[in-house]
């Protein structure tokens, strides 16, 4: 159970260490994922705003002109207010369609997991450590 104990500690440091990353793309490029580029939020240092924290945004609009639906996905600095974020899309891009925002690695990505998939995944790869030592 020691190791195990280390095991996370050790995934918890370097996931702290690291930035955060999130795929970047607009309009048409956001069309296949071989166009989205992984970004580092805050690279070169930068740090957020007070009351900001560094997140991913993939935001589904209607353009204006065309009134095409496109995608955006970003790095932000999004408001945060305890626990939650309460950040809001961009009008300017078009009429919202869908709007996430989020602080996973890579989470602004076309499909989502979900806390619980991920849970599960974290029970059946901790019973299978725990085997191997």
């Amino acid at each position: 159970m020691g190791k195990l104990s280390v095991l996370f500690a050790l995934v918890a440091i370097i996931t702290v260490a690291s930035a955060l990353k999130c795929y970047t793309c607009r309009g048409t490029q956001c069309d296949s994922s071989s166009n989205w580029v992984k970004t580092d939020c805050g690279a070169g240092g930068v740090q957020p705003y007070t009351g900001h924290v560094h997140a991913c945004m993939k935001h589904t609009f209607r353009d204006r002109v065309s009134q095409h639906e496109m995608v955006s996905r970003k790095c932000l600095q999004a408001q945060k207010i305890g626990n939650e974020i309460v950040q809001k899309c961009p009008e300017s891009d078009g009429q919202t369609v869908k709007c996430d925002i989020c602080q996973t690695e890579l989470c602004n990505s076309a499909s989502k997991i979900s806390v619980g998939a991920m849970a599960f995944t974290g029970t059946i790869i901790t019973f299978l450590f725990s085997r191997l030592v």
